[in-house]
């Protein structure tokens, strides 16, 4: 599992050794229920997701009705960029649509 985020990683910005341990440091491994919500309306964002396996859907609400916004799964990237940078509750809801297994930073 490692791997795979690292090389993920490294797509963006090369990483030493050093750097990669301090990175895999700060991750921790998430396990992911069906219909298992990781992020609710209201919460704030506080981790970025990469996800190992799976499948998450992002929704939010209007007029009373989920929207589904988006799709993400394995080697994919979640966070809600403006709950996460602002530290402003989220209006997003993302659930696991089958198990999944997450690295949450």
């Amino acid at each position: 599992m490692p791997t795979r985020i690292l090389k993920s990683v490294s797509t963006f910005v090369a990483l030493n050794r050093e750097e990669e341990d301090a990175f895999m440091n700060i991750v921790e491994y998430r396990a992911l229920k069906k219909d298992e919500l990781i992020l609710k309306e209201g919460q704030v964002c506080d981790f970025i997701i990469f996800i190992v396996s799976g499948c998450l859907k992002y929704f939010y609400q209007e007029g009373g009705e989920n929207v589904v916004a988006q799709f993400f799964s394995e080697n994919d990237w979640y966070t809600d960029y403006e709950s996460f940078l602002s530290g402003n509750s989220s209006i997003d809801n993302v659930q696991a649509m089958e198990e999944t297994l997450c690295l949450l930073i």
